[in-house]
C-alpha cells in the first residue's frame, strides 16, 4: 500500500469515526432516561474516539515515511 492510499484510508477512518461520534452524542442527549442505551452509545463514543486517535497515528506515520 502507498503513503497516499495509507493518508487516504486514515482520512476515510477519521471521517466515519468523526461521524459515528456525533451519531452517539446526539443519541446520548436524546436517551438519557434509558440507561442502557447510553451505555452503548458511550460505548460507541469511546470506540469512535480510539478509532480516530488511531487514523492520526496512522496519517503521522504515513508522512515520516514520506520525509
Amino acid at each position: 500500500m502507498s503513503n497516499t492510499e495509507i493518508q487516504q484510508c486514515a482520512g476515510n477512518l477519521g471521517a466515519i469515526t468523526g461521524a459515528i461520534q456525533s451519531i452517539a452524542e446526539m443519541g446520548i442527549a436524546a436517551a438519557t432516561d434509558l440507561p442502557s442505551a447510553v451505555s452503548v452509545l458511550e460505548a460507541c463514543r469511546s470506540m469512535a474516539l480510539e478509532a480516530e486517535s488511531l487514523a492520526d497515528k496512522i496519517e503521522m506515520a504515513s508522512r515520516r515515511a514520506q520525509a
